[in-house]
């Protein structure tokens, strides 16, 4: 018997207060560290700026190292990043239990009557999508007066590359990826991104590539669901 204990943050997003946003900019993109360089930089008086790191202290956004400097915790940088004030809301803490042997699970934690997939001498699929631009992100930044900083990116090409793909496993063989991408430039006639019969396309070619039944774990994504997926699955394309 398996013990793993598994421990979450619920965190909530909301609007930043102007000065707030404005202190965590300055420690993550101008490496200011103390509460005199704040107020400094930013032209506050610093009886504000304190009671303001106050504040982000107790809301776990910063910290201070034992020399007195202060940095941005992972849930701060992630608000710089996100551009939104994240709060922890809840601690989630939960025990799971699992009968195995060695480092694998016993069939019995997977699935009942017949229909795990090693019954089913199937492949088991793990699908996703994801996409980026190829166009380099505006930012803004701070830096001190007189050093503009500046990033050097090439701007030629622009578009999107999507990407979907399958993780495949099964017990005693090699494990697969198989994906599809599809890339986008904005031109008349080109598709902007994945729909049913490219996802029916890339169950095909696992089918063939991999020669057995498929067990295939994905998302809700709408394209997933539809009338269309079912019935081109249906069909037997996919």
């Amino acid at each position: 018997m398996w013990r793993v204990e598994v421990q979450a943050d619920a965190t909530e997003g909301e609007p930043y207060e102007l000065i707030d946003r404005f202190l965590e900019r300055g420690i993550a993109e101008a490496g200011l560290a103390t509460a005199d360089e704040l107020a400094a930089f930013f032209a506050l008086e610093p009886a504000l700026v304190r009671q303001a790191l106050q504040f982000l202290a107790a809301i776990r956004h910063i910290e201070e190292d034992r020399h007195g400097r202060l940095a941005l915790t992972e849930l701060g940088l992630r608000s710089v990043r996100d551009e939104i004030r994240c709060t922890v809301t809840q601690k989630d803490r939960r025990k799971l239990y699992l009968r195995g042997h060695g480092h694998r699970l016993d069939q019995r934690d997977l699935a009942a009557d017949g229909k795990t997939v090693t019954d089913q001498d199937a492949w088991l699929c793990f699908a996703d999508e994801s996409g980026q631009m190829l166009r380099p992100p505006k930012a803004r930044t701070w830096s001190r007066r007189g050093h503009t900083p500046c990033v050097r990116v090439r701007a030629a090409g622009s578009g999107r590359i999507s990407l979907a793909g399958l993780v495949c496993y099964k017990a005693g063989q090699r494990t697969r990826l198989v994906f599809r991408m599809l890339v986008h430039h904005g031109r008349n006639g080109e598709k902007k991104g994945f729909r049913e019969r490219d996802f029916a396309s890339l169950l095909d070619a696992a089918h063939q590539q991999l020669g057995g039944n498929i067990v295939l774990v994905w998302d809700n994504y709408s394209h997933h669901l539809d009338a269309a997926m079912r019935e081109l699955i249906g069909n037997g394309h996919g």
